[in-house]
């Protein structure tokens, strides 16, 4: 629980002095976690796996959402607060695959958000 207010009050302090941390705003604060191919003729039923994946993963005591975008190569998978992206996963239409990590996700558990995204990687993987 500590954890849970020591990020919160970091996140609060950040957003008050700075832009908050998105790929287009920050993209150097993101690292790659995996990355690979997907079966692309099953696109949406990946993109399915790794939204309900992340949903299901949701730590209540963390007010986070998960939210599903397109975009112009694809699609975008993230998990946010407010304006903070602490997860974003990339569902390309060629069938490549990448999940990133903000450096300010390190203060919060997504572990189950990241081994969600590695099963559906194994689950629908491309040849």
């Amino acid at each position: 629980m500590l954890r849970v207010v020591l990020a919160a009050l970091a996140a609060g302090a950040l957003s008050a002095c700075t832009t908050a941390p998105t790929t287009a705003a920050k993209p150097d604060t993101f690292w790659t976690v995996h990355h690979g191919t997907y079966n692309k003729a099953e696109q949406p039923e990946f993109m399915d796996c790794v939204f309900d994946g992340f949903l299901g993963a949701q730590n209540t005591a963390i007010a986070t959402h998960v939210r599903q975008t397109k975009r112009a190569f694809g699609y975008r998978v993230d998990v946010i607060a407010q304006a903070f992206q602490y997860i974003v996963a990339d569902i390309h239409d060629d069938g490549t695959y990448e999940l990133r990590r903000s450096k300010y996700s390190d203060m919060l558990p997504f572990s189950k958000e990241v081994d969600a995204s590695a099963a559906c990687l194994k689950k629908f993987a491309g040849s």
